[in-house]
């Protein structure tokens, strides 16, 4: 059970994604629930994030995955990101320039030092599903 509040862990998510890193392409996104070992990822979807159908990148999509579900490992017990070992997205549906989406994660399993979470985006407006995912990590942090 994390530590942390919301607010606490809306710092950690500023910090992982305002540094010159790949993740700085979530600048535009925010960290809207977080609670234990779940918590929501939120962003207007913008033309630096689309490819050239005006779509959300697939790599984008897996970025905002990754560093959503990163967010739930550090709530659950394990209480520190983890190194990923697979992530397997479905894309479902597109999300289109102007569309506001939620990432909404989970971290499932803790195993020792192996982590595992699902990722939804859900279109906010309507509810679709654009994509689901499963993520595991490894911490390669801990002694």
């Amino acid at each position: 059970m994390s530590k942390i509040g919301l607010e606490a862990a809306q710092g950690i998510w500023r910090a992982l994604i305002d540094r010159p890193a790949f993740d700085s392409v979530l600048t535009k996104a925010c960290l809207v629930a977080f609670s234990g070992s779940k918590c929501s990822s939120q962003i207007t979807v913008e033309e630096e994030h689309a490819d050239s159908n005006g779509c959300m990148h697939n790599g984008f999509t897996s970025t905002l995955i990754d560093v959503t579900s990163q967010m739930s490992f550090m709530g659950s017990e394990l209480q520190m990101p983890a190194v990923s070992t697979d992530l397997s997205v479905s894309f479902l549906r597109p999300a289109k320039v102007g569309d506001v989406i939620r990432a909404d994660s989970e971290c499932l399993v803790v195993n020792g030092r192996t982590v595992s979470a699902r990722v939804d985006i859900h279109r906010v407006d309507d509810g679709a599903l654009i994509a689901s995912a499963h993520h595991t990590g490894f911490n390669v942090f801990a002694p």
